[in-house]
């Protein structure tokens, strides 16, 4: 089969004046498109992030008027521009993007989350963040008419606060949680590094598992639709002093995040959500006790973490048993052998339960129970019957 290329985008320039270097991958995703009341057409779409702005390479504010600083949704078999969001407020060119924020500021690096919240095929919903820390949702309209009233948009998070400067790079990962008898709610699940200078010690770097509310609709108040941001200080912290686990209906209604305590740990990957358990690695310049000593101080070494999604709490194993047999404490941390950035986890199903591989390091994933190869088939109803 010949390889043919379709369409092209050229940043910089036009529509796409806003984007910058392109880190984001494109999400495939199907919107309903052109609405007359409850008749929509379907159109299968690309979305991603306007990108990186290479200032973030050496700056020390946070500054405003980046590059990279939008959202784009465009038709997947054609290239066009269909939607897009941004500051309507910058000066760099003639482009009026369809749902204006002026508090879309900074260059947004990792991809946009679109979410199907029902199963039906078509995005609900969809969540990013900023470098700067700024987290966005925004709503589609299932009765959309044109572009202008496709979805609506706000801040919901800020990560950053006085002279705060911690990056964000990557993807925010989504899960709903719905448990018996109470609301469901959305949990974002992403970490802060300088993935620019990985070395860097100044910033204090973070998880951060967001619990977002309004599953079904956009967030409202009386008088209509309303984005509240929620600060980093209104964060609960589970590994504070004394703190007990994270609870999203008594002390941590908005969320929680989990410092990393080592000299210039930043978390520069993804994490890995299995069955209600998040893994995560970081990297820390100094390296680990286990790093070889003529490389590990040059290059540093990982670090490896698995915690509860709802609650934070340690799910590592404990330490080996001690004289008495009796188990130890659970490590905060398992350093990893291999020097240097660890790269993203990875789960192997294996016939007798699932493997977590960061590298060649492996483990259990977490989970003690099996999974299993489900078939199932469709037949016709019996008219007999």
């Amino acid at each position: 089969m010949k390889t043919i290329l379709k369409w092209k985008i050229n940043g910089g320039v036009d529509e796409f004046d806003d984007l910058g270097q392109s880190w984001s991958r494109m999400i495939k995703a199907t919107v309903d498109w052109n609405c007359s009341g409850e008749n929509c057409d379907q159109r299968d779409v690309l979305f991603f992030s306007g990108g990186y702005d290479a200032n973030h390479d050496d700056a020390t504010t946070l500054g405003s008027g980046d590059l990279g600083n939008a959202i784009y949704m465009i038709d997947a078999q054609t290239g066009e521009l269909l939607w897009s969001v941004g500051s309507n407020s910058d000066t760099r060119g003639t482009h009026t993007h369809n749902l204006g924020l002026s508090d879309m500021a900074h260059s947004i690096p990792g991809s946009p989350n679109p979410v199907d919240v029902d199963a039906d095929g078509i995005v609900d919903v969809m969540f990013a963040v900023d470098i700067a820390g700024n987290v966005f949702r925004f709503d589609m309209n299932d009765e959309t008419s044109s572009a202008t009233d496709f979805a609506t948009g706000g801040v919901i998070y800020e990560l950053n606060e006085g002279t705060d400067f911690r990056r964000f790079y990557n993807q925010p990962d989504v899960v709903l949680t719905g448990d018996r008898g109470l609301e469901p709610y959305f949990n974002l699940v992403f970490g802060s590094g300088y993935m620019a200078s990985p070395r860097d010690p100044d910033q204090n770097d973070a998880i951060f598992v967001l619990f977002e509310d309004d599953v079904f609709g956009p967030p409202e108040v009386e008088g209509g639709i309303y984005y509240d941001t929620v600060t980093i200080s209104e964060l609960y912290n589970p590994r504070g002093s004394g703190s007990d686990p994270a609870d999203k209906y008594t002390n941590a209604p908005d969320g929680y995040y989990l410092p990393l305590a080592g000299n210039g740990e930043k978390m520069l990957r993804p994490g890995l959500i299995f069955q209600e358990t998040v893994t995560y690695t970081s990297y820390v310049p100094d390296g680990n006790t286990n790093t070889d000593a003529c490389s590990g101080g040059l290059i540093g070494g990982s670090r490896l973490y698995r915690i509860d999604l709802s609650s934070g709490q340690n799910l590592l194993p404990p330490d080996d048993p001690g004289g008495e047999g009796e188990p130890g404490d659970p490590p905060d941390y398992i350093e990893l052998v291999r020097p240097g950035i660890a790269p993203e986890g990875t789960i192997i199903f294996l016939e007798d339960g699932a493997v977590l591989c960061i590298a060649t390091e492996c483990s259990t994933a977490g989970d003690n129970r099996q999974v299993e190869k489900v078939y199932w088939r469709e037949e016709e109803p019996n008219d007999d019957s």
